[in-house]
């Protein structure tokens, strides 16, 4: 259901990896709350289809839908690409620096590749994203914006048969029964953007 009564309607986002999965469905609740959105990902083909999507569901709205193709791992064309995409949305208040892939493979078998490809766009990618983002909120002035950043549980507990997390996940003690979601002290950089840390823990549930 469409509503734009809240603090969100009215600001611009952009979202990477917005094709499919999560991408996709923050697309579609942003909408809901009245944002503009701008899409990227590189199946420009899935992007038409939801911005179509997104235009039905917010017919009427004066809600802006714009999207581009963008491969993340061309860190070279990230910010143009995403400079552009504000500017059709006319500024930029938050990125969703969504785009991940997930390749499996156990550790000695190698294929030391796969994990290239994952630190590529899941690592890169995401840090050329937010340079973008906040060259963009500079050029717009003292307001800033917010950059949030998706990642998997991964980060913190390695997987079986993923051996990039194996390699890089800090080491976590298992989550008590329910713990409250948790915040890092956050920081003011110079460019007016909001920084900070935030994650949950997991909870179990009973069935």
């Amino acid at each position: 259901m469409f509503s734009p009564k809240n603090k969100l309607a009215g600001q611009r986002v952009i979202i990477t990896g917005a094709s499919s999965g999560i991408g996709e469905a923050l697309a579609i609740e942003c909408v809901k709350r009245g944002m503009h959105v701008g899409l990227l990902a590189r199946r420009v083909d899935h992007l038409a289809r939801l911005a179509e999507r997104l235009r039905e569901l917010s017919s009427g709205s004066g809600v802006r839908i714009e999207f581009a193709s963008l491969d993340v791992c061309d860190t070279a064309q990230v910010t143009p690409i995403i400079t552009g995409l504000a500017d059709l949305l006319g500024g930029l208040d938050m990125l969703i620096a969504n785009a991940g892939i997930l390749r499996m493979r156990k550790v000695g078998d190698g294929r030391v590749e796969r994990d290239a490809q994952i630190f590529a766009t899941n690592v890169m990618g995401a840090i050329a994203s937010s340079e973008a983002a906040i060259t963009q909120f500079r050029l717009q002035g003292k307001n800033g914006g917010r950059i949030v950043a998706i990642s998997s549980y991964s980060a913190f507990l390695p997987l079986p048969s993923s051996a990039a997390s194996r390699h890089t996940a800090m080491p976590c003690s298992p989550a008590p029964t329910s713990t409250p979601p948790r915040t890092a002290p956050s920081c003011t950089p110079r460019c007016g953007a909001r920084a900070g840390i935030r994650w949950s823990s997991t909870s179990r549930t009973s069935t």
